[in-house]
């Protein structure tokens, strides 16, 4: 079975040595992966880098590279963040990378919400990071996506890590709250479910099956977390995927058919 994989991360070696493009090629060349969808770097990664402008960087680590595809990371409420995103379009992203705790932003701040309005626009995919990350609940309270999903009718957004063990069942009922079986505009950013050694994310076997059966399958998009899963991490999870009941066509779907559709990519 072929895999698309989202939620690849992209760093200068001189910020972490073990996730640049030979390493993310490497582990998908062991676990069997096809093609993988990178993220650029934070700014506060690229500039500890000194790497200058972290799209650009990504688009040219990336360049050439049939298999690798790209999403920028952006600060929606950043002064001139709209402004910014045809530029990613010419470079080549589907997508931006959002993260409400790491860049300390709210997710319905006026100005944000310009910045989504602009990216649905333009037809690309908004990717939210979602779940405890050590900053202020309020800011990315889960209601707001679906708050979000009504205010931009024709934006599309993957809501990774599905909101982890505390907001899973949210993040559910928002996915489930914008079904429509033929073009989903709230996706489940299935990241870290499995993985032990997070334990505020580690949803198990059983609540993805209910998320497959309760939100559908056709929402569900399996991501890495390159390079803080490690390859064995990795491989585990796919193993899992692959044995769990998704319904009919849902290893598939969760494995790369929902992203390529999602993208407009050709898949299979």
């Amino acid at each position: 079975m072929a895999v698309f994989a989202n939620h690849a991360h992209l760093m200068p070696k001189d910020f972490r040595p073990d996730a640049g493009v030979d390493d993310l090629l490497r582990l998908m060349e062991a676990c069997g992966i096809d093609r993988a969808m990178c993220f650029a770097p934070f700014a506060s990664q690229a500039q500890a880098a000194g790497i200058g402008d972290p799209n650009l960087w990504l688009a040219e680590q990336i360049e050439g590279r049939e298999q690798l595809l790209g999403f920028a990371c952006l600060n929606p409420a950043a002064p001139g963040a709209p402004e910014a995103l045809p530029r990613m379009l010419d470079l080549g992203f589907r997508g931006v990378k959002l993260h409400p705790a790491h860049d300390a932003f709210d997710v319905l701040d006026p100005r944000a919400l310009d910045f989504y309005a602009a990216a649905a626009d333009l037809g690309l995919v908004l990717d939210f990071h979602t779940g405890v990350h050590h900053s202020p609940l309020r800011d990315w309270e889960m209601l707001k996506f679906d708050d979000l999903a009504w205010r931009v009718p024709g934006l599309h957004m993957i809501l990774e890590h599905v909101g982890g063990v505390p907001f899973f069942n949210t993040a559910l009922a928002i996915i489930a709250n914008h079904w429509d079986e033929n073009d989903p505009r709230v996706y489940a950013g299935c990241t870290t479910l499995f993985n032990p050694a997070v334990k505020l994310w580690y949803l198990g076997e059983k609540q993805v099956e209910r998320l497959a059966h309760l939100a559908g399958n056709h929402t569900l998009i399996y991501g890495l977390d390159f390079p803080y899963n490690t390859r064995e991490v990795v491989c585990r999870e796919l193993d899992i995927y692959r044995s769990l009941d998704l319904g009919p066509g849902g290893q598939e779907a969760l494995l790369g058919g929902n992203l390529s559709r999602l993208l407009g990519e050709p898949w299979g």
